[in-house]
This record gives structure tokens, sequence and C-alpha cells, in this order.
């Protein structure tokens, strides 16, 4: 995670916000999240994770305020 938060990954105009709880819905609540806004989420990089998502992955996005983006979390943990 830490590599996408370097300033020569992500460009000056992108702002990144972590949400922060116990659950899901907390650290997704905790962002105010605006029209314009991703969800960023890391998924399985099992063949099974590829095709199906996880509960908690397909839920969250299912929730989610804004258009979700899933991220292999191979690549996430780059």
């Amino acid at each position: 995670m830490n590599r996408w938060l370097q300033p020569d990954i992500c460009c000056n105009d992108v702002d990144i916000a972590i949400g922060v709880g116990t659950s899901w819905p907390q650290a997704v609540g905790s962002i105010t999240w605006l029209p314009t806004d991703v969800l960023a989420i890391g998924v399985s990089t099992t063949l099974v994770g590829m095709v199906l998502l996880g509960s908690y992955a397909s839920t969250i996005i299912r929730s989610s305020p804004v258009p979700a983006l899933t991220v292999p979390r191979s690549m996430a943990e780059v």
C-alpha cells in the first residue's frame, strides 16, 4: 500500500483517504465521499477469487456510495 501513496506513483491532483473503523461499514462511513470519488478495494488473486469476488468485497462494492474499482491483492502489495 505504501507504494501507492508515494508522490511519484500518484498524481498531484489525487487525494487518498483511508477509512478507519472496526467494520467495513464504519470504515466506508468514516470518509466524506464526493460524487467524483472512487473506492478501490483489494481482492483475492486466486483463480476462484478472480471469477467470484469474496463475500466481503462483493458486499462492500454493492453498498459503496461511489463507483468501486477492484485491485488484485498482488498489485496492491507491490
